[in-house]
């Protein structure tokens, strides 16, 4: 994970539960958390053997990670997501059992003083001035498109369009921002307007639709909403619903 840094890490392997048995996977893996944004976590197990991601999951206040006391003959901990009634175990693997407490009491540190108090009605000291505009547009075009109450899935692509990006590039902010992610000698308003219009865009907008259910807490902090927990049917029409409620309560006070 490029855009993210390691919180925190520990060698840990899974352990495999039948519903009624828990034994231990010997594998060797570790349980890192990765800081992705301001109050946005990601964990993951990874198993060390190959580098391969087997457990993914986005860091919410219902998550809690403790040791299983009634196992005398190892260092269990269990994973409880207690929205989606979910729990994973694991074993830990460091030879100096002391980091075992530490890496938990962080861990839930995380999640009760950061997650549980967000206040979702405060507004972000670093808000883009263009933040609003850009969700002003994804509203907008959103609801014209199913102003015939007709519902229909709405996809990046529907978005990702010059006619609509060509008033959010009359703001400076947002023009220079994307110049940043335009090579040199590309970085004028039709360059970037070019490049939206382009066909060549297509496979990763769809990229994007498919990994949005996923990384759906990454986009919502971004765009300065709370995190959702739990399952989400149309993550589109979830982030539009949010934008809307959330200037409409701003327009209201």
């Amino acid at each position: 994970m490029d855009s993210a840094k390691i919180h925190l890490q520990i060698n840990a392997g899974k352990c495999i539960y039948d519903g009624k048995m828990v034994k231990p996977d010997k594998r060797k893996g570790k349980l890192v958390l990765y800081k992705i944004y301001d109050n946005l976590y990601n964990f993951q197990w990874i198993n060390r053997e190959n580098n391969e991601i087997e457990d993914n999951l986005i860091l919410t206040k219902s998550i809690s990670l403790e040791r299983v006391e009634q196992c005398k003959t190892g260092r269990v901990y269990i994973l409880r997501n207690k929205t989606r009634g979910e729990i994973s175990f694991y074993w830990m693997q460091d030879y100096d059992d002391s980091k075992d407490e530490i890496f938990v009491k962080q861990f839930n540190s995380i999640i009760t003083n950061e997650l549980a108090n967000l206040d979702t009605g405060s507004k972000p000291s670093n808000t883009n001035d263009y933040l609003s505009e850009l969700s002003g547009l994804i509203i907008s075009q959103t609801r014209n498109m199913n102003k015939d109450n007709t519902k229909k899935d709405i996809y990046f692509k529907d978005i990702f369009k010059g006619e609509y990006f060509s008033k959010l590039l009359e703001i400076p902010e947002a023009l220079e921002e994307l110049k940043i992610h335009m090579p040199e000698g590309y970085k004028s308003k039709e360059d970037i307007i070019d490049v939206i219009n382009s066909r060549a865009l297509n496979p990763n907008l769809k990229a994007l639709d498919m990994s949005l259910p996923a990384h759906l807490n990454f986009v919502l902090i971004s765009l300065n909403l709370p995190p959702h927990e739990g399952e989400v049917n149309d993550p589109m029409e979830y982030i539009v619903d949010a934008l809307e409620k959330k200037y409409t309560k701003e327009e209201n006070n």
